[in-house]
């Protein structure tokens, strides 16, 4: 969670730091590792070189969803369009997005 926070660009003090640790907690409770093809998922076509990049380049991916009928900070990051990049990780949220 640390390299997330820090790729966020919040510190502790801040007000929007809960934001960023429930962000972090949904991002991570509904993922399932990629496959190719995956039946109902869009991914734009700079999604798709990423993800072949990175899985080239022996990493690991995977994808999840966020909700839009659970709770505010759920609803405001679905609704959004999101992209943060850590130095070892990229949590892109901008396909599909409201």
């Amino acid at each position: 969670m640390e390299d997330f926070i820090k790729a966020v660009g919040v510190n502790k003090d801040s007000k929007f730091y809960d934001v960023y640790v429930k962000l972090f907690e949904l991002c991570n409770r509904r993922l399932e590792k990629y496959y190719d093809d995956m039946p109902g998922i869009y991914f734009t076509s700079e999604n798709k070189k990423r993800i072949k990049k990175a899985l080239k380049e022996g990493y690991d991916v995977y994808v999840g969803e966020l909700h839009s009928d659970e709770d505010s900070v759920e609803i405001y990051f679905c609704c959004s369009q999101f992209l943060i990049k850590g130095d070892n990780f990229i949590i892109d949220g901008t396909t599909d997005g409201w």
